[in-house]
């Protein structure tokens, strides 16, 4: 009897590690395969023109773009139909993206104003995504003369409050505050000729970064 019962657990033991060794080579046998991508979906989109920005929600179901005419557009991929197109800004010469957790485009017009938008993605199903103004649909000044800037840079560092840091035609580095109180000017720099490649700033709005050939200037610009 008791060798019975000696002989029966080491086979239940033998039949649980065997268990185990096939769990471990089912779980560790991805990662050796190439990766694969499956189910590609192409789904149409209402207009031709190049879109200056892509997203797409968390769960993968709704993506967004910005086209170079100034319009907004949500293309859910369960309906295979993309939903109504939005005039965003009646028209679009630059675009800048926050970083971070808050996603908020900066549309430039061509007279150099700025209009705010965000794209509100909601997680419930029953929900429709809405393109939100943070600072209010009206367009922004940042006091520089009526022309399409040349670069552009945002930083979304509250729910109502943006920071800014834009280069003009004359060549001029402007950093601003925007909130629906208005703009307020941080620094205004005039900057030397030279071809300009990049013109970055930090999440927290305290850093601007500007790549001018070889060449990396840094400003710590204060609230």
């Amino acid at each position: 009897m008791v060798h019975r019962i000696v002989a029966g657990s080491g086979l239940l033991v033998l039949a649980m590690l065997l268990l185990i060794f096939f769990y471990l080579l089912y779980v560790v046998t991805p990662l050796f395969l190439s990766p694969t991508v499956n189910g590609q979906k192409t789904v149409p989109r209402h207009g031709a023109e190049p879109s200056l920005a892509l997203g797409l929600s968390d769960n993968g179901q709704i993506g967004f773009r910005i086209d170079s005419q100034g319009y907004g557009e949500f293309i859910p991929f369960a309906e295979n139909q993309p939903m109504s197109r939005i005039q965003l800004v009646p028209a679009l010469s630059l675009l800048a993206q926050s970083q971070g957790e808050r996603q908020v485009y900066a549309l430039s017009q061509p007279d150099g104003r700025l209009v705010f938008v965000q794209p509100v993605l909601s997680r419930m199903e029953n929900r429709s995504p809405v393109w939100d103004y943070p600072l209010g649909e009206q367009a922004y000044s940042l006091g520089l003369p009526a022309q399409p800037l040349r670069y552009l840079a945002v930083a979304a560092v509250g729910e109502k409050h943006a920071v800014v840091a834009a280069i003009g035609q004359e060549n001029a580095l402007i950093i601003a505050d925007v909130d629906k109180n208005g703009v307020r000017q941080r620094a205004q720099i005039t900057l030397p000729a030279g071809a300009i490649s990049q013109l970055l700033l930090t999440p927290d709005g305290q850093q601007v970064y500007l790549l001018s050939g070889k060449t990396l200037t840094l400003w710590q610009v204060g609230a």
